[in-house]
């Protein structure tokens, strides 16, 4: 994981008990970040903003390992609570995806299926002038109409996540090297 937004920090607090690890990361300036790993949860909280992940792996455990799939911020964010409070429509994200949902339809259809299919996608694209970060309504009929399944799992990326929401994920990436290089050096 490429780290954009983290470029200095520092791991200044450790705490490590049977089954909770507390670690605070610092920033520049910024007040310590605090990550909390503790049973199925991992919480951050401190100078830029809250965030609890509901995970399915003991998360205490995990971290000492070097392991919070924070390389992964895909999966991660998927156990992200309160996500739906969080997320902003991004026009710029929908237009995008929507073509690329098109183009990869396309791809898979030959002849007069890739006609009917841009047919159908022309005479329903009026159902979309409706759709914005509070009506997807419309989304669902026009997918429905082109016979597209599973549509839904294409919502998430029509949003974007606040951009603390980033940090928080490479402190956690920073954390999960941090664990993962002191485990490397105590097995040497």
């Amino acid at each position: 994981m490429e780290l954009q937004y983290l470029k200095e920090y520092k791991i200044v607090e450790e705490l490590i008990t049977d089954n909770l690890v507390k670690v605070a990361v610092i920033n520049r300036s910024w007040q310590p970040v605090h990550f909390i790993f503790s049973d199925y949860y991992i919480l951050c909280y401190g100078d830029i903003d809250t965030f609890s992940w509901m995970c399915t792996w003991k998360t205490a455990q995990q971290i000492l390992l070097g392991n919070c799939y924070a390389d992964n911020p895909f999966y991660l964010t998927g156990k992200l609570e309160h996500k739906q409070e969080l997320k902003e429509f991004d026009e710029d994200k929908y237009i995008k995806k929507m073509n690329e949902i098109k183009e990869d339809y396309l791809n898979d259809l030959e002849g007069k299926e890739k006609e009917e299919f841009l047919e159908k996608w022309e005479e329903n694209e009026y159902l979309l002038d409706d759709v914005d970060g509070y009506r997807l309504g419309n989304l669902d009929e026009f997918f429905n109409e082109l016979e597209i399944g599973d549509y839904y799992e294409y919502y998430d990326d029509f949003y974007k996540l606040p951009v603390h929401y980033n940090i928080a994920l490479e402190m956690l990436y920073a954390i999960q090297e941090y664990f993962k290089n002191k485990k490397e050096n105590q097995n040497e």
